[in-house]
């Protein structure tokens, strides 16, 4: 089940057949494959050392982020994660991705890095895939709207 979508037994639905394709893509392929440096995962030294990573990200390296998020995730502290969310939400309009990369596939888009890689996932559920994996997935899904705030 994605996003609370999910089709009662025996039945199939075509709403969300672009959500299915990507429920799909990613049980066939390891979307785990980066694996954080420990030099990065200890670069923090509180929560809010790792807000701050997030919120002055220089589009580098986006497993930074990653770890930013999860170390500050882990401090349990309630205002860290409503701030957390709030910076979560901001990576896109900070650090836009390039025109070809969608905001939503399957999953929202947050960031993309300088090497081709992309947080993508609710927040709690963030995850880094390669670009080219995306921009496959994108053009398999069919044309892609942009969200309607970033329209002028």
């Amino acid at each position: 089940m994605i996003y609370g979508i999910a089709a009662p037994p025996g039945t199939t639905k075509t709403v969300g057949s672009s959500v299915d394709r990507y429920a799909e893509w990613l049980r066939r392929r390891s979307v785990h494959s980066f694996v954080l440096d420990p030099a990065v995962t200890t670069k923090f030294q509180n929560p809010y050392g790792a807000c701050n990573f997030i919120v002055t990200w220089d589009g580098e390296d986006v497993r930074e982020v990653l770890s930013a998020i999860r170390f500050a995730r882990e401090a349990g502290d309630r205002f860290i994660q409503d701030k957390l969310i709030e910076y979560i939400l901001n990576i896109p309009f900070r650090n836009p991705r390039p025109a070809d990369i969608p905001a939503f596939v399957g999953k929202p888009v947050w960031a993309v890095d300088k090497h081709g890689r992309a947080l993508v996932g609710m927040p709690g559920s963030e995850t880094i895939i390669d670009v080219s994996e995306l921009r496959e997935l994108a053009h398999h899904t069919g044309p892609i709207t942009s969200h309607p705030s970033s329209s002028s």
